[in-house]
Parts: structure tokens; sequence; C-alpha cells
């Protein structure tokens, strides 16, 4: 189950500048509670008095979410059961693993899921929401269904997206093919809550689904409806210099054909992309591309807005950045840069992108005797932070200093969690306590650094509106407390206070952090 796709967030945020010093971060853990047992914990926000959390796990066929709430200081601790479903076959009564999404505007909690019936094709979109006001659960609302004339939809999911001014919600799902088919696009928009449905379509995405990765997807204001793909090239394409993927953007509208836009680069091969909405309700597309080879090395930087009425790309910025690397760091090839988020400042077009340098590789050892065994290597490097005038010039490049290296786990506590106070962005990350006080990008090639990420501290990296760097301890290394963070888990309450989930073997523990004035 993922609550949350990894997504370039664009928002509007206008504050004044305002510098961040160190001493007004503090990490905060709450009192001990019974996590034992539960495969897996999620943020979701505050509900008047108290901070809740969801709590998952799967037992004989059953899924079970409980909610695990503390009141704003982190104390009294209470739990309630709120939803259990069955998963599975159809023929047995179950339904797909819900997507869940929490609207604070009304307090509700939904679970939304399809059941499948392989012999109909017929497939029913059910919505169970939990309301916070009156702790009671509406069961198996059907919000919408259709019927499919091939493919597999017992193994679709259905996936939700919400604007970002809240005002739309988007559910979709693909209809899984043959290798060489192409899939079915159900798309249904509704309103805020699932009150009222907007508009629905069922479309036949335009490539064979082997040839297709799933990135991102965003709704806008309007409803229009975004997918990001990255597309395997063509052997006949490839043969004559092509590089081996490029991004393309499948566009669904509540009127008028779908469309798609390619993204490609001469040359080039673009190795990051991130989708959302500007200011004006344009999509705003920003990515890092590199040489074309097998060996990535993404060092170019570009951004461009796309209107949905005249499907013709806006203004754009395509730059190479010689100061996203560092010339001390060693196998640099071997790294590319993946954008992880976006901001968008004031109504000039400001952007500040935040990304990260990610290698990924597995170390296969075979015995003299027979059979094998592999490793899966996950490397974390420097964070980037990039900021583009409105006028699409780059201001400023600020690399954050970290390497964050496990393996066999999928990174769980790598990469960082970011979000902007006053215009200082802040990343929270597990990292070397060495690594405390590097705050310039030299330092040794040492990619082997399991040992240390067992011992890692928590720490925060502030970059100022002008791009310097100060960093902070926030928790030590403690082997009784366990506060290694898990970064994707993270998420905000308000401008001050931010969620977070850090785990020790298999226990979690809850805490949050704070921004002081």
């Amino acid at each position: 189950m993922q609550f949350f796709r990894l997504r370039v967030l664009l928002g509007v945020l206008v504050l004044a500048p305002q510098v961040l010093t160190a001493q007004k971060m503090t990490l905060e853990w709450a009192e001990e509670a019974r996590t034992k047992g539960w495969q897996s914990i999620e943020p979701i926000g505050q509900v008047d008095d108290r901070l809740y959390f969801l709590m998952s796990r799967s037992k004989a066929g059953l899924l079970e979410y409980t909610l695990l709430s503390y009141t704003t200081q982190l104390t009294d601790p209470q739990q309630k059961p709120v939803y259990v479903v069955r998963t599975g076959s159809a023929a047995v009564g179950g339904q797909e693993t819900p997507s869940v999404f929490f609207s604070a505007r009304t307090k509700k909690l939904h679970f939304v899921g399809n059941t499948v019936n392989p012999t109909t094709k017929a497939v029913r979109t059910l919505l169970n929401s939990f309301s916070f006001e009156g702790e009671s659960l509406v069961k198996n609302k059907e919000i919408a269904s259709f019927t499919y004339e091939s493919g597999r939809a017992g193994q679709a999911g259905s996936n939700i997206v919400a604007s970002f001014d809240s005002s739309l919600i988007a559910l979709y799902l693909t209809v899984p093919s043959k290798r060489k088919e192409a899939e079915q696009l159900i798309v249904q928009v509704f309103t805020q809550d699932f009150e009222a449905p907007v508009w629905d379509r069922t479309v036949e995405l335009p490539y064979a689904s082997k040839d297709a990765s799933l990135n991102n997807a965003v709704v806008d204001k309007d409803g229009n409806f975004y997918l990001l793909y990255e597309i395997k090239e063509a052997a006949e394409a490839r043969a004559q210099g092509a590089a081996k993927y490029y991004k393309t953007i499948f566009a669904v509208t509540p009127s008028g054909d779908p469309f798609e836009y390619v993204v490609k680069l001469e040359g080039q091969e673009i190795e990051s992309v991130g989708i959302g909405t500007d200011p004006t309700g344009n999509l705003l597309v920003s990515g890092f591309y590199g040489p074309k080879g097998a060996s990535r090395n993404s060092s170019g930087l570009f951004s461009f807005t796309l209107n949905v009425q005249t499907r013709e790309p806006g203004q754009r910025f395509e730059k190479l950045i010689p100061d996203l690397y560092a010339a001390d760091i060693g196998n640099r090839k071997k790294y590319e840069y993946r954008l992880r988020k976006g901001f968008i400042l004031g109504d000039d077009g400001t952007q500040l992108l935040l990304a990260e340098q990610y290698y990924y590789y597995v170390v296969t050892t075979y015995y003299p005797y027979g059979g094998s065994n592999s490793t899966y290597h996950y490397v974390y490097g420097p964070a980037a932070i990039v900021k583009l005038s409105g006028g699409q010039e780059v201001e400023w490049v600020r690399r954050v200093p970290k390497l964050q290296h496990t393996t066999d786990d999928g990174g769980v506590f790598s990469s960082y969690y970011g979000f902007l106070y006053q215009d200082n962005v802040v990343l929270v990350y597990n990292d070397d306590p060495d690594n405390l006080t590097v705050l310039e990008d030299a330092r040794h090639n040492d990619l082997d650094q399991s040992r240390r990420m067992k011992q890692a501290a928590v720490m925060a990296a502030i970059v100022a509106p002008d791009g310097t760097l100060q960093k902070q301890l926030l928790q030590a290394y403690d082997p009784t407390l366990g506060v290694a963070i898990v970064p994707r888990l993270s998420q905000p309450i308000n401008d001050t206070t931010h969620l977070v989930v850090a785990r020790w073997r298999k226990d979690y523990r809850i805490g949050r952090l704070v921004v002081t004035e």
C-alpha cells in the first residue's frame, strides 16, 4: 500500500525572506505506544487537537487499518480500529488493496478500492469513509463502475491524486494487458470528498505495456489530468543514435481527444522529470538530462510549461550546469540526478528545484559448487538545490553534501524530507555524523558506508534564500532510542510542525519536527 506517490509539488508560496537559524528546530518524540506487529505506519495529519497516524497489517487475507493518535504535545496515545477489508480474489469477496485519501476540510478518511468480476469483466469502485467527528464508517458506497474488453483488470490498482487546491480528486487506474498490447486507462474526477462525479473517461494508451513505466500523475484545478511515463525507445531509433528511454506526457481532458506530448532532447538522455501546475494553471515540466549512453551523468537542467488548450510548450529553459557536480566526487558517471520536489515562489515564476544524486547497483557472488547470492546497493549522494529566476536564469546552485549507502533494504532510510520555511529550504535526513561539519563539496570518495549508516544521526540542512548553507544535529545516534527516520513518511501539519516516523529493527517511533520563532 502506498499513500503518497513520490511527485513534484508545485505550490504558490509568497513569504518575506528570512534566514532560519539552526537553534530554531527541535525533534520531539512521542510516548511509547504499541506499534509492534504493524507492518506500516503512515502520518495522516491533525484533526482538532490530536495528531493521527494510520497503521496497517495483513493477516489471513484480511487487511486491517487502525488509527493511532496523540495530543499535539505527543502525549496520551490512543488506538482505534477503523476498517477491515478482505483482499484477493473476487470469487471469495475480496477487493484490491485500497488507496487512501484524507480530507482535512471534512475530517474524513477515505478508502477507495475495486472489486473485479472476471466472468462479466465488470469493475466496481467502492468507497469506505471514516468520519472523525462521528467516529463512524460508511461502508461500500459504489462511486463508479465500468466494464473492460480485454486485459487483466484484477491486477489493476486504484490511485488517487488531488489538485493543488484540493478542490478536485482524480481516481485513475490502468487495466494491465498483454505485454505487447496497449493498456486501458480509466480516469474519474470527483469534487472534494468524492461528493459528486465531475467527469469520467476510458481511453487507450498509445503504447504497449511492456515499453511504458508510469512515473507520476497530476490533476489541475480545472480537472485536466496528466500522466508522466518513461518509454523505451524503439530498436530502430536506438540503432540510429536515439537515447534508450524518453519521457512522455499523456493528457486526458473533460472534453476533446486525449493527446500526448513527447519530451526528448537531441543527443541527450533525460534522466529525471517532475510535473506540476504553475499559478496560471499551465503544466510545469522540469527535469535533468545528460549525455546519451549507458553510464548516466546528468549535468543539465530543463524546464518548460505546457498549455492544455494549445497543446504547445511555452517558455522553455535548457542549460548545462557544471556546478551540479564537484570535481572530487569519484564515480560520478555512475550517478544520476533525480528531481525530488519543486516550489514556485511568488507570481514571477521563480522556482526552487530539489534534486539528489542516486546510484543503484547489484553485486552477485557465484559459488564454486553452484548457486549465487546477490546484494542490492542503494547509494543516495549529495542533494542539490537550484534556484531559477522568473526569467529562467540560474541564480545559484547549492549542493548539500551527504552520503547514504545501504544494502538490501530498498533505501528506506535514505534520501530526505524537504520543505520550505519562509523561503528557507530545509532538508531532514539520516547521515554519518562525521558529515555534520561538511558544508562544502570537498569530501572523501567512500561509497562503502553501510556500517556508518547503521549508526546514522538525524540531521537538518538549512539553505537560505541567498544559497548559504547551515547544518544542525537534530538527534545523535542512540542505540536505545533507534531514531533512524523514514524520510518518505514525513508530512507537514502546518507551517511550523511536521510529523516524522522513525524505525528501529521492526519497531516504530513517532515524532514531530518543530520550527519555532
